[in-house]
Parts: structure tokens; sequence; C-alpha cells
């Protein structure tokens, strides 16, 4: 297979292949020795040659590192194949800079918007500074975003609402990688993270439309009870958390 690089006549080095080729979760040096970083590339090519990695999502950041520019992707690359499970579950003010950057680039399904939201309008509903009474959670897997959602509660709780409760809202996952079980880690993962963020909180309560087939069917089968109307015809589900931490649903 003829590298990219040598279509311009410049034969390429190690370092060069392992960026051009692998894509990997790798950056080199300018020994020419591989330590693992999240999805970050460094290329000892001129700033010029950078344009070739764009095609798979890589944009040159102006950032060097031992001389060499650092080129990382702005969209997950692993979104082509199944991904392994490799996840976990922290705050948006816990992200590194370039998680951040990634994460604004996650999209969901345009008929999917109109329930959700998008990741622009959830993270505009965050604080410059973080605030006790709303936090931003995002799933990573392999260290890469591909999850969002958020939580309130106190005084930002929706009329709805039990006072010893926090709501989720803005659940999305990455229309890239829909249907590969990332929905269902957010939701194993939220009762342990609530517990140990929030512990006064003993349940969890959403609210969704009664259009919504899809979502009401996956709240349900992960162990959400539906429990009357939360407004305007939206069916309001709740989660007690005593009862989550056991569930196999939520574990399984």
């Amino acid at each position: 297979m003829i590298s990219h690089l040598e279509l311009f006549g410049i034969k390429p080095s190690f370092k060069d292949l392992v960026c051009e080729k692998t894509l990997s979760s790798s950056w080199v040096t300018s020994t020419g020795t591989i330590r693992n970083r999240p999805h970050i590339a460094a290329l000892s090519r001129p700033l010029a040659l950078i344009n070739l990695y764009s095609d798979p999502g890589w944009v040159d950041t102006g950032a060097l590192i031992h001389g060499q520019h650092q080129a990382v992707p702005v969209k997950p690359i692993t979104h082509r194949q199944n991904l392994s499970m490799n996840t976990r579950l922290c705050l948006y003010e816990d992200l590194m800079p370039l998680q951040r950057e990634q994460l604004r680039m996650l999209e969901v399904h345009p008929e999917q918007i109109v329930f959700s939201g998008d990741i622009v309008c959830a993270l505009y509903s965050l604080p410059a500074q973080p605030d006790p009474a709303i936090k931003g959670f995002v799933l990573l897997n392999d260290e890469l975003p591909v999850a969002f959602f958020l939580l309130k509660r106190r005084a930002l709780l929706a009329h709805w609402a039990e006072p010893d409760s926090a709501t989720l809202h803005a659940l999305q996952v990455d229309r890239r990688v829909q249907g590969q079980g990332f929905g269902k880690a957010c939701l194993r993962e939220l009762p342990a993270a609530v517990n140990k963020l929030w512990p006064e909180i003993r349940q969890l309560m959403l609210s969704v439309s009664p259009f919504n087939v899809t979502a009401l069917a996956f709240y349900q089968g992960m162990g959400w009870i539906e429990h009357g109307e939360a407004y305007s015809g939206e069916r309001r589900l709740v989660l007690p958390l005593a009862d989550a931490i056991a569930d196999p649903r939520q574990a399984g």
C-alpha cells in the first residue's frame, strides 16, 4: 500500500507510517518511540502535509511535541467499526481540553434532536463555573467521548420532580456509535455515580414524550418505572437508587 507521503515524493519514516496508517491511540516522539496517549499523533513533517490527515478527521492544533506538529481527531475515529466496551463515566468538568473539543463534535440523528436536543444546547446549560445544582456527565470509551447527559437537582429541579430526586436530561449517544450499548452503559454507571456525587439523592427522574416509544422502551428495559404525568402529556419515569444498584438490569 502506497503512503500518502510517497505521492509527494517523500519517503515516509517509521513515525509517519504510524501516524498515517494506524491512526492509533499513540503518539510518536522525535526518537521514534511510541507512547500511549489517546488519539494524538505527532507528525515530523511540515505543517502543509498535516492536511493529508484531514480526511479521517485530524486537524493541526498548532502545538508542538519535541518540535513536531500535534494532530488530533476532532471526531472519534473508531466509529467505522464495532467498538469494544472500555468505558467510564466522568464529569464534564474533569475532561481534558482535547476531550472537550471531541465532545463538541458529538451528533445525534436529526429526528432525535426534537427529544434530546443537541450537544451545543446541552453544553450551553452548564454554567461557566461548576455549579452543585447541575452536572454534565460524559461517557468515555477508550477515553473518547461517545455519550453525554445532564443531571439537575435542588433549585434547578423541574416542578414535577420530587425534592429528594435528581432529574436526567439531554441523554445523547453519538449517532456513529448508536446501537453498540453506550446508552445502556450510561444508565448502568449512573446510580453509582450519583451516589458518590450526591449521596442524599434517593431517586432519579426524567420525562419522556409519549411519542418517543423507543426511549420509553429503552428506559423501562433498564429498570425505570412509569409514574404518571410530568407535564403536557410527557410521561414521568422514576428510578429508585436503592433498587437500581441491586437490579440485574443495571448490572448486565
